[in-house]
């Protein structure tokens, strides 16, 4: 959560039930997420592309 600086759970449960972030779920409370797909939700983000565009 701290990589998208994103603080609510239900954002990041939208973002799952999407696919746009592919987690692990250990139990009930632990929830895995992996790396490479927030890596590649961040650069496929809308503000990335802008900011890429600008340099």
């Amino acid at each position: 959560m701290t990589l998208l600086r994103i603080s609510s759970k239900t954002t990041f449960q939208k973002y799952r039930e999407t696919g746009s972030i592919v987690e692990r779920k250990l139990s009930a409370k632990h929830i895995l997420y992996k790396r490479q797909s927030i890596l590649d939700f961040i650069e496929n983000s809308p503000i990335y592309k802008t900011l890429e565009t600008e340099e």
